[in-house]
C-alpha cells in the first residue's frame, strides 16, 4: 500500500507534465488544424483528470487501511459506506480511462487502415467485449486491486480479470497493426522519398512501441498476478494504469502529426 500510494502521486506529476507538453504542441498547431484536434486535446485533459481522481481516491483508501491496521480496526473501516464509494470511484475511473485509451488507439488504427476496414473487425470485437466485461466488473462492485484484501466474489474476480486481459489484448493488437502498416509504408517509400521523410515512420513506430510495450507487459503481468490473488498485484496494477494514461503521449507528437499527412501515400 505504501508503494502504491507513492507510485500514484509520482504518476500524477508525470501525467501533468505530459498534459502540459500536449497543450504546448496544440498551441503550435496551425490554426486551420486546431479545430480538428480540439477533441483530442479535451480527451488528454479528461484522461489526466480521471487518473488524478483515481489516485486521490486510492490514496485516501490506502491511508485509512494503514491507520486501521495499526489500530486493529481494519474490518470496521472496510465495511464503511465511504470506503466502498471511494473504491467504486477509483475502479470506475480506471475502467473509463482504459475504454477511452483503447478507443483512441482504435481511431488511430482506423485512420491508418481506412482502406482495409476488415482488418479492424477483430480489434473492434475484442474492444466491445472488454467494455461488456468492464460493465459487469463495475456492477460487481469490487476493485480488482482490493480483491486480495476485501475477499471479492469469484464472479467479480472473473469479470475483472477478463476485462483486464481483453484491454491489454486490444492495445497489443492495435499497436501491432499500426506499426506493421507504418513499417510497410516506410519500405515502399524508401526509394521515392528523402531520408528525412522516411525517418518520420521510424520515429512514429518508436513512439508507439515505447508507449505501448510497457503498458502491454505490465498488463499481462498484472492480469496473471491478479488472477492468482497475490497482494503484490496492486503495484503492477497501478503501474499499468499509469501507462494507460500515457497513451496521450502520442496524440500530438511532432512525428505523428507529420505522418498523418503521409498516410494517403501508403
Amino acid at each position: 500500500m505504501y508503494a502504491n500510494t507513492h507510485l500514484g502521486f509520482v504518476a500524477i506529476g508525470v501525467q501533468l507534465c505530459l498534459c502540459y507538453v500536449t497543450f504546448l504542441a496544440f498551441q503550435r498547431t496551425p490554426i486551420e488544424r486546431k479545430r480538428e484536434r480540439i477533441p483530442f486535446m479535451a480527451l488528454a485533459f479528461v484522461l489526466t483528470s480521471l487518473y488524478i481522481l483515481h489516485a486521490v481516491a486510492d490514496s485516501i483508501s490506502y491511508s485509512g487501511m494503514m491507520i486501521s491496521q495499526r489500530q486493529r480496526r481494519i474490518e470496521l473501516y472496510l465495511n464503511r459506506p465511504q470506503t466502498a464509494k471511494r473504491i467504486t470511484i477509483s475502479t470506475a475511473a480506471e475502467v473509463v480511462t482504459s475504454i477511452i485509451g483503447n478507443g483512441i488507439l482504435l481511431y488511430r488504427c482506423y485512420v491508418i487502415w481506412h482502406a482495409y476496414l476488415w482488418v479492424l473487425i477483430v480489434p473492434v470485437l475484442i474492444y466491445l467485449t472488454s467494455i461488456a466485461m468492464s460493465i459487469l466488473y463495475l456492477i460487481s462492485g469490487v476493485s480488482l486491486r482490493a480483491l486480495a484484501s476485501l475477499g471479492g466474489t469469484p464472479a467479480a474476480k472473473a469479470w475483472g480479470t477478463a476485462w483486464f486481459i481483453l484491454s491489454v489484448a486490444v492495445n497489443a493488437l492495435v499497436t501491432s497493426l499500426i506499426c506493421f502498416k507504418l513499417l510497410r509504408a516506410q519500405g515502399r517509400l524508401r526509394g521515392v522519398l528523402n531520408d528525412e521523410t522516411v525517418q518520420v515512420y521510424t520515429s512514429v513506430v518508436a513512439i508507439l512501441v515505447e508507449s505501448a510495450l510497457p503498458f502491454t507487459v505490465l498488463g499481462v503481468v498484472a492480469g496473471v498476478i491478479n488472477a492468482l490473488g497475490y497482494q503484490v498485484s496492486s503495484a503492477f496494477d497501478e503501474a499499468w494504469f499509469a501507462f494507460c494514461v500515457r497513451i496521450l503521449r502520442f496524440l500530438f507528437p511532432r512525428p505523428l502529426c507529420k505522418a498523418d499527412s503521409l498516410f494517403n501515400l501508403s
